[in-house]
């Protein structure tokens, strides 16, 4: 059963992928209707036949006036009760019951009119007063709606967590509640109950936890105490008799930051002046603190260089909340300067345990963790005990790089110290081993903490999808949302965003499908991060309609592209050989005023010289400059493998050299594109210079760079060179050709580097590569060149082994060896074979 403001595309999915039947009607159960929607008058018609049956079952001329009250009251009565649990029952409903219960009183036809000798208000008052109570339907109704008010307070209730997930803060108790046009009945049933109860009702603080005490309503139940604290600000009458002190205005303007109303904030103290109460540095302290607490972070930073040109100096507090500013900005190198002059005591305040973890934050933005031990390690030499912010910070500097032994170092430390770990420790410790593809040993950290009575929040569960995401492992991320679910925490845009990326890397099409079905189900509005993952995931594995679907999708719910959407849908279309959609998507982008980035500069490279269109990749290579777009080693190595297809080696060597000059270090892939174009352009010497350039920086040869250096050195014919690559390569056949092989094998025999040509091939028989006729024919030729007969006689066995039979001639060449040496029992052993073989062409 499906609402019918659900769409009827989403509903058939959700058949299709559940397996479920589509029914209009649910049935009973417990002798409750099921619907789904509002409950009409007619829906309650099977509780008055109920009632009417007991109503002509009795005799009322033959009982007393006593024993007909009794029977209403023990009998009639409690029936609606148990339908009241569930619905509120409509006024109509309760009318008709009413009416029967009049008519049995009284010994009439309930279906007729009456003579009532006493009016029925006056007969369901208290006893107390004369009447005969439990008769009236209606403050049943009352008593047991108020039933269900108490149980708002189960707060494990599930039927409790689902009205406080979908009405927010609307669902919050210690307000009024505000029930809206098209909210569910339930919730419009329950938001009247809950407001007259709320009158009487006094909270208890107990540990204070859920406490808010300026937004909490404490004296009115419309109005939050700070704004009653507004509205006692002295007039001017009234000021000209009680001035406020500076005190009460720091109080006020601090009741102000703490719900981060700064501009409230600035308003009192505008009216401070104004009163001719000068500010103090506490209050400038607190104004900064609202900026902060506000997300105004340009407006602390002018506030402070306001504040600078009065005479009052700043203190720690201070230059905290602007090195947090900073950081927040990115303007990483100005709060490190503001911390060394703290620390050299340039300023008149020293840096306290707040100033370091900031500091901690700003150089694990940047990605330099090793900056985070240093300022860690500053901080205890000083002296300074950090707390558990201190060490939360460490922990997620070394986590966001996946360094997992580091974090547990940390998290160990942190417990020997005396601290117990937090939420925020324990995620960030799983969150480690899920970067450094350990997604087993994240879920026993997230075991530990529940173990441990540390209740992971949203944050934990996403870094636990994540790290199984992060693996592929698609099954346990989705059982990760269940848990989460039941958990009462629901997901989040993060969550779905980290499963469709799973899905891409698990190649399962159909569970895109599904997670986008399910995001849609619980309300969860994609961002452009998560339509980025799902678009990739499409693209990943060639559903490039989908993909383009999706795309489509996203502008109608009026979702930017960012330049991330259009790298991927570039590099895809251009993967897939649709050149000219790539060129359509670098041209909607710039439309969209969307700056180039690096990543989609290099995909449309890469499309264009896929195209031949050379000239067209030049002129994106030079646009990226031009709007300030700095190049990497990929945007180089690109363009270098568009000049290296086009044959000219000259323009490779050039982007090379820029490359360098522009100190950006190649990688071992720049490096064997290029070699290759300079073997191609019979520049052989050009290519061991540039190994003697990578072996100078560490750069390592890979396996394609490794047979560019054999071909350069078998070329120049120097054997030393090659002896020195067969020796470290790691061999890779499927980079090279058997022609390659078989002319290195000949030329380290011919130069006498037997050994090293046997290392060669043995490293061929390793990879497990077919090795053919022509090979075994030149190793054998080297080795019978040299003398080593033995060896010869060696290989020929290993051929019969392999299933490639030698040549009568083979046999033949090696037995002038053996009977020089004297040697009877190989001469005797190669007759036999050389007959065998004779006899098997014959």
């Amino acid at each position: 059963m499906f609402s019918k403001n659900i769409d009827e595309a989403v509903a058939s999915n959700i058949l299709l992928y559940s397996g479920f039947s589509r029914t209009n009607d649910l049935g009973r159960y417990l002798g409750i209707d099921i619907t789904n929607g509002r409950r009409k008058v007619q829906r309650y018609n099977d509780l008055l036949e109920k009632i009417s049956r007991k109503f002509a079952g009795w005799k009322a001329s033959c009982l007393s006036m006593a024993g007909r009250v009794t029977l209403i009251k023990s009998v009639m009565a409690s029936m609606p009760i148990f339908t009241m649990h569930t619905d509120k029952l409509p006024v109509a409903i309760c009318n008709v019951v009413e009416r029967k219960q009049r008519a049995f009183m009284w010994g009439h036809d309930p279906d007729k009119r009456g003579f009532h000798p006493i009016g029925w208000n006056r007969i369901c008052t208290p006893k107390q007063v004369g009447g005969l109570e439990g008769l009236w339907v209606k403050v049943l109704k009352a008593k047991y709606g108020h039933r269900a008010e108490r149980s708002l307070h189960e707060t494990e209730g599930l039927w409790v967590k689902v009205l406080k997930a979908k009405y927010g803060h609307r669902a919050d108790w210690r307000r009024l509640a505000v029930a809206k046009q098209g909210d569910s009945d339930t919730w419009r049933q329950l938001a009247p109950i809950w407001n007259k109860g709320l009158h009487h009702m006094v909270w208890s603080i107990k540990g204070g936890r859920d406490v808010r005490f300026w937004l909490d309503r404490w004296t009115d139940l419309d109005v939050p105490l700070i704004q009653k604290a507004l509205l006692h600000i002295p007039h001017e009458k009234a000021a000209a008799t009680i001035p406020p002190s500076r005190t009460t205005y720091n109080n006020l303007i601090g009741a102000c930051g703490a719900s981060g109303n700064w501009k409230e904030a600035l308003k009192v103290s505008k009216k401070m002046t104004e009163n001719g109460v000068g500010p103090d540095l506490v209050t400038h302290n607190i104004v900064l603190s609202a900026f902060k607490k506000g997300s105004q972070y340009s407006r602390a930073l002018a506030y402070f260089d306001l504040m600078k040109e009065t005479n009052i100096c700043s203190d720690t507090i201070t230059l905290n909340i602007v090195i947090h500013c900073l950081v927040k900005l990115g303007q990483f190198d100005k709060a490190v300067d503001i911390f060394n002059s703290m620390r050299e005591k340039r300023i008149q305040c020293l840096p306290d345990v707040v100033t370091f973890t900031s500091i901690i934050k700003a150089y694990s933005i940047c990605g330099q963790v090793e900056n985070c031990k240093t300022v860690f390690d500053m901080m205890l030499a000083e002296g300074i005990k950090p707390n558990i912010v201190s060490y939360n910070a460490l922990l997620g500097a070394y986590a966001s790089h996946g360094m997992h032994e580091e974090a547990l170092a940390i998290f160990k430390s942190l417990k020997q110290a005396g601290l117990r770990p937090d939420v925020v420790s324990y995620t960030s410790l799983l969150n480690a081993y899920g970067r450094s593809g350990q997604p087993e040993k994240a879920k026993e950290i997230f075991d530990l903490m529940k173990q441990n009575s540390c209740r992971p929040n949203k944050i934990s569960y996403n870094a636990l999808i994540d790290a199984y995401g992060s693996a592929a492992m698609l099954a346990e991320a989705v059982e990760v949302l269940r848990e989460m679910e039941s958990d009462g925490i629901q997901p989040d845009v993060v969550s779905i965003s980290t499963l469709l990326a799973a899905c891409g890397r698990c190649g399962k099409t159909v569970k895109i499908d599904y997670i986008l079905v399910a995001a849609k189900s619980r309300g969860i509005k994609l961002n452009v991060v998560a339509y980025n993952s799902a678009i990739g995931s499409y693209i990943s594995f060639g559903e490039y309609d989908k993909a383009l679907a999706l795309y489509l999708s996203m502008k109608e719910n009026n979702i930017r592209p960012d330049s991330a959407t259009f790298n991927i849908l570039i590099s895809g279309s251009s993967k897939m050989g649709k050149y000219e959609k790539s060129l359509e998507f670098f041209d909607e982008m710039r439309s969209m005023n969307i700056p180039l980035s690096k990543e989609v500069g290099s995909s449309l490279i890469s499309a264009c010289s896929r195209q031949g269109q050379l000239d067209k990749a030049e002129t994106i290579f030079a646009m990226m400059k031009e709007v300030g777009c700095s190049y990497d080693v990929i945007s180089y190595t690109t363009m270098m493998h568009a000049y290296s297809t086009a044959g000219d080696w000259k323009k490779v060597w050039e982007v090379f050299k820029d490359m360098e000059e522009n100190d950006i270090q190649p990688d071992p892939v720049a490096c064997s594109f290029l070699m290759e174009s300079l073997n191609r352009g019979c520049q052989p010497t050009r290519v061991l210079e540039l190994a003697e350039l990578m072996r100078e920086k560490n750069i390592l040869l890979n396996s394609r760079a490794s047979f560019e250096v054999l071909s350069a050195s078998s070329i120049l014919r120097d054997w030393r060179k090659a002896s020195e690559i067969v020796e470290h390569m790691d061999l890779s056949l499927s980079l090279t050709s058997v022609g390659l092989l078989n002319q290195l094998l000949h030329f380290l025999g011919k130069s006498g580097k037997i050994e090293t040509m046997m290392k060669l091939f043995y490293k061929i028989v390793a990879s497990g590569e077919k090795i053919s006729f022509t090979t075994y024919s030149v190793l054998l030729e080297n080795l019978l060149a040299v003398g080593k007969w033995r060896k010869y006689i060696e290989v020929l066995q290993w051929m019969e082994d392999a299933g490639t039979p030698p040549s009568p001639q083979m046999y033949i060449n090696v037995l002038s060896y053996t009977s020089r040496d004297k040697n009877t029992e190989y001469s005797v052993q190669i007759q036999e074979r050389l007959h065998a073989l004779r006899q098997k062409i014959a």
